[in-house]
């Protein structure tokens, strides 16, 4: 069954990305014009993975909820799983909540 991974903007996960980056290379930045292209290696790298889709909150549309924008762009169906990643106020913490699409919410770790 399908996993949709619903992250937050481009900009802002390369942002959490580059934060780990540094600690396991010391010495290495990446310019902010940068962050965008991580995230993307990022999400081809979870993409690899079968039945993953990563979903960037600036590629759903505004003004309809989660559900019925992964159904109508992205081809979600009832049942798929969603995991939603939302930043946490410090860059190496995020909230993540796991549901079945047309299931209520659980929290996860």
């Amino acid at each position: 069954m399908p996993t949709f991974y619903v992250l937050p903007a481009r900009a802002q996960t390369g942002e959490h990305f580059q934060s780990y980056l540094g600690s396991i290379f010391p010495g290495l930045a990446w310019m902010r014009s940068e962050l965008s292209d991580l995230a993307e290696t990022l999400a081809q790298a979870a993409e690899a993975q079968p039945g993953v889709y990563v979903v960037f909150a600036e590629d759903l549309a505004e003004g309809i909820d989660l559900e019925t924008g992964l159904m109508q762009s992205f081809g979600a169906e009832l049942g798929d799983e969603i995991v939603v990643v939302r930043p946490g106020r410090n860059l190496t913490v995020a909230h993540v909540e796991r549901r079945r699409l047309g299931f209520q919410t659980r929290a996860a770790g």
